[in-house]
């Protein structure tokens, strides 16, 4: 039987590694990076919204942004099953029903769970490559 950190961990590097081909993966990382905390300081219910609502779509009217791919595979995980099989799966209401029957422990298990992908993140996501700034300094002498 596996421990609570081993599930954990085997389910973060199953996400990260989807997403580490896509071209927003470094985005990924970077809002990964914050998820435990935002979660800690505004709260578990007012977190998941912001990520399912906030950036449902992008501009190119994309569904598959990076914080609603990470909305949804956190009410995924808190949910314990796979909720868009039938793609009708409103997420948000989701989000609610969980934080509603027992909030402590959603959120317990969520700051867990967004941890583990933060550290799966940070080891097997680059970083952004910001090498496009003007980095030269100038001599003026």
């Amino acid at each position: 039987m596996d421990s609570r950190d081993n599930i954990l961990s085997k389910k973060a590097f199953n996400f990260i590694d989807k997403c580490k081909g896509k071209d927003n993966a470094a985005d990924i990382r970077t809002e990964l990076e914050g998820l435990p905390a935002k979660i800690k300081i505004n709260g578990l219910p007012q977190t998941l919204i912001f990520l399912l609502e906030k950036s449902k779509t992008d501009n190119s009217g994309n569904e598959q942004n990076d914080r609603y791919m990470i909305g949804k595979e956190l009410v995924e995980y808190l949910a314990k099953k796979e909720l868009d099989k039938d793609k009708t799966t409103n997420y948000p209401s989701e989000a609610y029903k969980l934080c509603e029957k027992n909030l402590r422990h959603a959120t317990i298990e969520a700051v867990a769970y967004t941890a583990w992908l933060k550290r799966m993140a940070k080891a097997i996501i680059p970083k952004k490559d910001n090498s496009n700034t003007n980095t030269e300094v100038s001599n003026e002498n």
